[in-house]
């Protein structure tokens, strides 16, 4: 299929929806008689060729979808082409499983593997597992993506060497992308028991990532080599949202160039296994701003917990962590918990961030050290001794919106 579009070119919603209503359908292909369970290297070389030739029929025809059976099957390296739906008969059911000594990346974008310096138009992925098989393999992803409106649902990526997923942009070879590779969309994911990131958005100062989406997603268990469970080089215009981070070896989420996105309804488990006595880990750390033209964000509506490994270790654990000085983010209605540790800090960083913070509850910090009072920096307003009264409660009325209006709201 030709998807050459001259410079300056507008895809438009209608275009998009034309993907996603026709062109997935547009041929199925179901192949079959597999060899499960086998890692006779016949027998990989055999289920890699009938997946591969099935993605590029389907390719071919404009468009279509190839449905695999239940089953673990082990293969070689996978190439992802564009307009293709690659659908499992659910995400413990069908396993795609690197076979062993294959030392590659499992699935990856067309474009990146062959240097091609422009991104993938869509293609999807789900109900099924990419398995890295790292026990037998010492490097390689199970997916690496450079796609544009891609779409991932149910997918467990796991067990690889190095990342569960990978969005570039760049190509293999080294190569910057022309365009963008915005609007990658994982619901309903799990990301778990990788070696370094579950999720990795390399961008090598690209600017050319922006406005992913994570919903109802689980992270669990990734970054034994020393890396975030979720790690961005650009977190501009990112949405993530019901998602889940648990038992973490450093940071859960590790973001530069934040600007312009969202973090709500989350759950955060730090549990920081690397913990070594130095340093600091924390749920969220944000390593710098203008990522989306300024640092505006909100982090609402979120529990943190901090329960490390070694809670008496001389590192510091923390809920948000900045590297710098960010501008106006809110961080409000989150909830803060932490047990006996020795560093605890709700707050940790650079000081001079212009956000604001209010309406957040924090149990087990007793200190303005462990609060972070650089940034919990709005004034907390007593109840009057009597409030029974109407005067007592106008009293309160007017100085919980005094406190409001000193913290920048509308009057």
């Amino acid at each position: 299929m030709d998807t050459t579009f001259a410079s300056g070119t507008v895809i438009t919603k209608e275009w998009l929806q034309y993907i996603n209503d026709f062109v997935y359908d547009n041929i199925v292909y179901a192949p079959v008689d597999f060899n499960l369970n086998s890692t006779n290297t016949d027998h990989v070389l055999e289920n890699t060729a009938k997946i591969q030739a099935a993605l590029d029929a389907a390719y071919e025809a404009g468009g279509g979808k190839v449905v695999l059976p239940g089953g673990t099957i082990y293969v070689n390296q996978l190439v992802m082409r564009e307009y293709v739906s690659l659908e499992g008969a659910g995400m413990y059911s069908t396993a795609l499983k690197l076979a062993p000594s294959t030392n590659t990346n499992l699935l990856v974008d067309y474009n990146y593997q062959n240097n091609l310096a422009y991104s993938s138009f869509p293609y999807r992925i789900s109900f099924l597992t990419l398995d890295g098989n790292k026990s037998n393999n010492t490097v390689g992803s199970a997916l690496i993506i450079m796609c544009y409106n891609g779409e991932f649902s149910s997918v467990r990526f796991t067990d690889a060497a190095d990342h569960g997923v990978m969005l570039s942009s760049e190509t293999l070879g080294g190569t910057a992308i022309s365009n963008t590779v915005p609007n990658n969309r994982f619901t309903r994911c799990l990301f778990e028991d990788n070696d370094k990131a579950g999720f990795y958005g390399y961008d090598n100062s690209r600017n050319k990532q922006a406005d992913g989406m994570f919903t109802g997603c689980i992270f669990n268990n990734n970054g034994a080599d020393g890396w975030a469970q979720f790690r961005a080089q650009r977190f501009a215009g990112f949405t993530v949202n019901d998602t889940r981070f648990y038992n973490g070896y450093t940071d859960d989420m590790l973001l530069s160039a934040f600007g312009l996105s969202q973090i709500t309804n989350c759950n955060f488990e730090l549990r920081a296994h690397s913990a070594a006595g130095t340093g600091y880990f924390s749920c969220i750390r944000i390593s710098g701003g203008a990522g989306g033209g300024s640092d505006v964000g909100t982090i609402v509506g979120n529990q943190f917990w901090l329960n490390p490994t070694t809670p008496a270790s001389a590192s510091i654990f923390a809920a948000l962590s900045f590297d710098n000085a960010l501008g106006p983010l809110a961080v409000c209605h989150n909830y803060f918990l932490a047990g006996t540790i020795t560093n605890k800090r709700a707050f940790y960083g650079a000081t001079g961030c212009s956000g604001k913070t209010h309406s957040n509850v924090f149990e087990g910090f007793s200190t303005s050290t462990e609060l972070g009072s650089a940034w919990v920096n709005w004034t907390r307003t007593t109840l009057p001794a009597d409030a029974t009264d109407l005067a007592s409660a106008i009293a309160l009325v007017n100085a919980l919106k005094a406190d409001y209006i000193a913290q920048g709201f509308a009057n």
